[in-house]
């Protein structure tokens, strides 16, 4: 062994595998193919070799030469499947103990194998076994919280036995042995669990406490949590006002105050004692608020506005004075109007102001904007706008009316924000706002290049600023711009669980574009960093049951379940394998396969969204969560009816080819697909005016309407509509003893369910664009769509006619086989002739490479278009000067007036490149040769 406790064996390979990892890491990936060869050669059998030669093809967008070599590592892996795969693991260490019963570090790998499954029954038994053998209190503990998991897993035993034994376990052990902290927080659970929290209660105040170690603030929040559980409203109330005494500025102490005095409230009883109650606790916020404005304290002002917020909402007249809403309001803003979260504090509470009060809140904004410095002003005006816009006022506001706002609004940037990222941000959010509504009201396409060349500038201006961003890859997302998100993606370095929860912008923009082989790329990262988030929580839970932090293992179960039923992650598996097989396969079965996928089936219920769809502050009067929580359900569930639809389109294909499908089964995919492609027709309009969702905050758009009224799935279907007939025909000439004659007649019968050629053509005119149409400014994106959902048809066809041809082969073959058996007596030599179905074949793929010849055709035109001196002039509009009268802001819009046309135009040829490259002769457009 070496000094670093490695082999020599393990310092000779990783000496021979340093040139590869080196060439990798400087993106030279030609020359980590080549040192690759060079150790392969010599070291045929070094597999982490063969693995970065693979990395180095993905990483070359060398797909086709990649995938080979991952299969054969695949099936390497498959004879070692017992030391790679978790389920299997526990195998190894059940034998192990078998053989060494009396072994702890075996039986504690072989309960943490149990833990990495959440195999709580086998982590119960094998717990308990070693505490036997080995009485250590961590042993018993795990016991106890492997009971406790069943408890929370299983609502039906829960009650009835999990929760009663772990409860009985833990009181034996508090009753005989010293304990730790961690072991009083899952005893105070376990009750919790149970429904029983005055004796938790009762158990926090008992001596056992002393063995409570956390922090004061923990411990209180939880004696409330448990005291609100309990229904011990006033003796909540009590605490809490004492605790605001000392502490009046935490805002948790509020929220909890204001929930139990309201639960009081609300119950029936005695009015002159629940008035009571509220009365004194209004005065108390009353009073805090007062000493609060001295003291610049936010949370008692705050406090004081909710306050009247819920009491208004009662229709409730105290008894003591709780002043007029809106000298609170200007109070607040008097003091905090230079911090950024003045408007968030205040935001929520403005509906309770009369129709008088809220023209007076504006006006006293207009005073203090003079009464400010120069400096400041830019940030007043920006309150008084996000204001005015939550108040409704810019509802109403016509046309000139909004652009002149914007226009005051970007002077202001433009002269006292080029220090301040905060507040130019905040006016950038502000004019795109007023712009996208013009947008989704004319449809006005230089409303839409001003919100680009906005964001730029402010881009430009404050590198830092992430809200600019993600604004611009919202915008650029809705006109195609494919590779400028890519970069701001990677500018923003979205990374971890950020993957996950902002994956929207960027998930389905690369397929329908037709940047496939990118998409192929990004899928599985995605893939990737699942399959290690999966790893790493597992890891984490095995942490926990080691150092003893018991009640952290339910969350860490359930962000893994979240994680493991993420439909971002689902969508990538389904899509990845979609376009995988029509444009980085070149062999039949394996391109089948990848279709299959995993035979296990989905359950759909199961998904989860985790999603963050709030990183984009919302302006309008909607409130914020209500408006979230809408979006989200929405676009979550045309999400899953988007997988669910490619789900079903590959099953269906490769259903035909499996040796194990019968006619039955074939038929019932057929009538799923139907069904499902029904549903997403009806649900979903084909929306041919491409306007986009009035939120800003909205991911981008599925666009499933569009893919569902195209004719690519009725364009397989029809492809198929023999396919059942066509299985149960090579069945009956497979298993059947059949005569030469009837053999022959199933032979043409075959050839019958075949499609027709024009019936092709017909659904292939469609689909693929007929002409260049550059009369209308940003017609790009919506051609590049239809150009990749063509190539999506031609490629798929091509699988489909290559499935069916593989079918009538064996079909025809079966014949000459019976027909040999059966020989006719015949003098003459019978001349071979071709067989006759190869030219049915070649009838059927002349749609497909019409269809892609136009398709070329059209994109090179579409090149050549875009290469063209004056492109920029006929693909974006001119941002007219009378919209920007006010000194800086035409100058600011138009800086970038060379810049950003270029930008977007070097995006579009680069999106044009994938998608000629995807339908080239190697990728795509080889199924149909």
């Amino acid at each position: 062994m070496s000094k670093s406790g490695k082999s020599s064996e393990q310092v000779v390979l990783e000496r021979r595998l340093k040139p590869i990892y080196d060439a990798i890491d400087t993106g030279n990936n030609k020359k980590a193919v080549q040192e690759a060869d060079k150790v392969l050669k010599k070291h045929p059998l070094t597999y982490c070799a063969k693995a970065l030669k693979a990395l180095a093809f993905i990483r070359s967008e060398r797909l086709c030469e990649a995938v080979p070599i991952i299969s054969e590592l695949e099936k390497e892996l498959e004879k070692k499947a017992e030391a790679s795969l978790p389920e299997r693991i526990p195998r190894i260490y059940e034998h192990l103990v078998q053989r060494f019963p009396k072994n702890e570090g075996y039986m504690t790998h072989l309960f943490m194998a149990y833990a990495r499954l959440r195999d709580y029954k086998n982590q119960q038994k094998t717990s308990m076994a070693l505490y036997k053998e080995f009485p250590k209190q961590p042993y018993y503990f795990w016991t106890i919280t492997s009971v406790y998991m069943q408890a929370l897993c299983d609502p039906t035993l829960g009650p009835k036995m999990f929760w009663p034994l772990a409860e009985k376990m833990i009181k034996k052990m508090i009753d005989t042995q010293p304990i730790t902290s961690e072991a009083v927080d899952l005893y105070l659970s376990i009750l919790e669990g149970m429904g029983k929290p005055a004796e938790a209660l009762k158990a926090m105040e008992s001596p056992l406490v002393r063995h409570y170690q956390r922090p004061k603030p923990f411990i209180f929040r939880r004696m409330i949590t448990l005291l609100l559980s309990c229904g011990d409203h006033r003796i909540v109330t009590e605490r809490l006002m004492n605790m605001l005494s000392n502490e009046p500025d935490e805002w948790t102490h509020w929220e909890s105050l204001f929930e139990c005095t309201f639960n009081e409230y609300d119950k029936e009883g005695d009015e002159a004692q629940r008035k009571a109650l509220l009365d004194r606790v209004i005065s108390f916020t009353c009073s805090s608020a007062q000493r609060a404005e001295e003291e610049m304290l936010r949370a008692p002002m705050i406090a004081r506005m909710a306050l009247l917020h819920k009491v208004v909402d009662r229709n409730y007249v105290p008894e003591g004075e709780l002043g007029k809403p809106l000298e609170h309001f200007k109070t607040y803003v008097r003091l905090l109007h230079e911090k950024p979260c003045c408007y968030i504090d205040i935001r929520k509470f403005l509906r309770i102001l009369g129709s008088d009060d809220r023209d007076h809140l504006v006006t006293f904004l207009t005073e203090l904007l003079n009464e400010v410095p120069d400096a400041k002003k830019g940030i007043v005006v920006l309150l008084r706008e996000r204001i005015r816009r939550a108040l409704g006022f810019h509802e109403n506001l016509t046309v000139a009316e909004a652009r002149e706002l914007a226009d005051e609004l970007l002077s202001h940037m433009v002269a006292r924000c080029q220090d301040d990222q905060v507040t130019a941000s905040g006016l950038t959010l502000m004019i795109v706002h007023l712009l996208w509504d013009i947008y989704l009201q004319s449809s006005d396409p230089v409303a839409f290049w001003e919100i680009l060349s906005l964001l730029e500038y402010t881009r430009i201006e404050h590198p830092a600023d992430g809200a600019t961003k993600l604004l611009l890859m919202r915008m650029y997302a809705h006109v195609g711009g494919v590779h400028i998100v890519e970069n701001l993606q990677a500018e923003l370095d979205i990374k971890y669980v950020q993957k996950d929860s902002m994956s929207y912008y960027l998930l389905p923009l690369q397929e329908h574009f037709g940047s496939f082989h990118r998409a192929i790329f990004h899928f599985t990262q995605l893939s990737v960093y699942f399959d290690q988030t999966d790893r790493e929580i597992s890891e984490c839970i095995v942490q926990a049951y080691k150092n003893s932090a018991f009640t952290k293992v339910p969350s860490l179960v359930n962000l893994h379940k979240r994680c493991e039923s993420s439909i971002t992650s689902l969508y990538g598996d389904v899509s990845n394998r979609l376009i995988s097989a029509c444009f980085a396969m070149n062999d039949m079965n394996t391109a089948v396969e990848m279709l299959n996928g995993d035979p296990h089936p989905v359950d759909w219920e199961a998904l989860c969204d985790n999603r963050d769809l709030n990183v984009i502050d919302n302006l309008n009067p909607e409130p914020t969560q209500k408006k979230i929580k809408t979006l989200q359900d929405e676009t979550f569930k045309e999400m899953i009816d988007a997988t669910k639809l490619r789900q079903l389109l590959c099953k269906f294909v490769a259903g035909l080819r499996f040796a194990n499908t019968t006619p039955e089964n074939m038929e019932q995919k057929r009538i799923e697909l139907t069904t499902h492609l029904d549903y997403c027709m009806e649900t979903y309009p084909e929306n041919r005016e491409r306007k986009p969702r009035r939120d800003l905050q909205a991911p981008t758009d599925m666009r499933l309407g569009q893919f569902a009224h195209s004719g690519i799935v009725q364009f397989v279907m029809k492809m198929m509509e023999g396919a059942v007939e066509l299985i149960r025909i090579h069945d009956k000439m497979e298993h059947d003893t059949i005569k030469v004659e009837d053999a022959e007649e199933l032979t043409k019968q075959a050839m019958e369910q075949l499609p027709k050629p024009e019936d092709l053509s017909q659904f292939l005119r469609g689909l693929v664009p007929s002409e260049l149409n550059a009369e209308k400014p940003f017609f790009v994106h919506d051609l590049l769509y239809q150009c990749g959902q063509s190539a999506l048809a031609v490629a798929l066809g091509g699988i489909v006619l290559q499935i069916l041809e593989s079918i009538i082969r064996n079909t025809h073959n079966l014949a000459g086989n019976i027909a040999a058996l059966n020989p006719k007596k015949s003098n003459k030599k019978e001349k071979k002739e071709k067989a006759p179905y190869v030219a049915v074949f070649q009838d059927l793929r002349d749609p497909l490479r019409t269809a892609w010849r136009n398709h070329t055709g059209l994109l090179n035109e579409l090149s050549l278009l875009l290469d063209k001196e004056g492109a920029a002039e006929k693909l974006f509009p001119k941002i007219p000067k009378e919209h920007w009268k006010r000194e800086g802001s035409y100058e600011a819009l138009t800086s970038l007036h060379d810049e950003v046309p270029m930008g977007v135009i070097s995006g579009y040829q680069s999106g044009i490149k994938d998608l000629l490259f995807s339908s080239s002769g190697h990728n795509g457009a080889h199924w149909i040769m």
